[in-house]
């Protein structure tokens, strides 16, 4: 059975802050720079 996309996703992130995944880090990071340069604008 197929979780829905959003499903899979939130999953997905609880799985790697508890694994303490780089990628996860690396993500984190990227979204907080997006966030700032938006609030720049």
């Amino acid at each position: 059975m197929l979780q829905p996309p959003k499903r899979y996703w939130s999953d997905l992130k609880k799985k790697l802050e508890l694994e303490g995944s780089e990628a996860y880090e690396e993500i984190a990071r990227l979204k907080i720079k997006v966030l700032i340069k938006k609030t720049i604008k």
